[in-house]
């Protein structure tokens, strides 16, 4: 068989007996019509073009829902960087990329008992200035369970303003020792640039 097109004669309604092989010139014909069909290969999908709108708020939350649930699949990803007396401090190593001039990282902060509003542990994600000492939370979310499992107790997404981790100058501000730690680890590590 060759790629020629096959001829057909219509019946009593050409419209129904014809109808969505036939050319679209032949489809007005009279019954008892011999009309040329489409051959297959000839035939050609109709593509549909679907597209919707998000905002930017609703893109950046379903982005940073999904960096803090990768961020949760299994505790092996997590490293301790530092700790005080009630709250030890976790990196996802995994987590961190450069973004623009600035560093992201998914943090878990795992407390030694229950906080108040059932918070056992919080995951936050933090926006590091490498260079300028500093860092912000973009978003958090708390959970019931020990690592940031259990669930969901609240989530915020905000940055905050920043956090100077090292004694400036002219400054009575304390170093903050921990975040000064988790700073230096950060910065520290090869990194990808994430998305923007």
């Amino acid at each position: 068989m060759g790629r020629h097109p096959r001829k057909a004669t219509c019946g009593r309604d050409c419209r129904h007996s014809c109808k969505g092989r036939t050319s679209p010139s032949a489809r007005a014909l009279q019954p008892g019509t011999e009309v040329e069909l489409e051959p297959a290969w000839l035939l050609k999908p109709k593509l549909v073009r679907v597209e919707q709108e998000y905002d930017a708020g609703t893109m950046r939350a379903l982005l940073t829902g999904v960096l803090l649930l990768a961020a949760t699949s299994a505790w092996a990803e997590w490293v301790k960087v530092t700790e005080t007396s009630d709250t030890a401090f976790y990196v996802d190593p995994a987590s961190i990329g450069d973004k623009g001039p600035f560093r992201q990282v998914s943090v878990l902060q795992d407390y030694a008992g229950q906080e108040p509003g059932g918070v056992r542990s919080r995951q936050v994600l933090y926006e590091i200035d490498c260079a300028g000492e500093r860092l912000r939370s973009l978003a958090v979310s708390e959970h019931p369970e020990p690592m940031a499992q259990g669930g969901r107790v609240s989530s915020l997404e905000r940055e905050s303003v920043w956090l100077y981790v090292a004694p400036r100058t002219g400054s009575n501000i304390a170093s903050q020792a921990t975040y000064r730690t988790i700073l230096r680890y950060v910065c520290a590590q090869a990194t990808v640039p994430l998305g923007r």
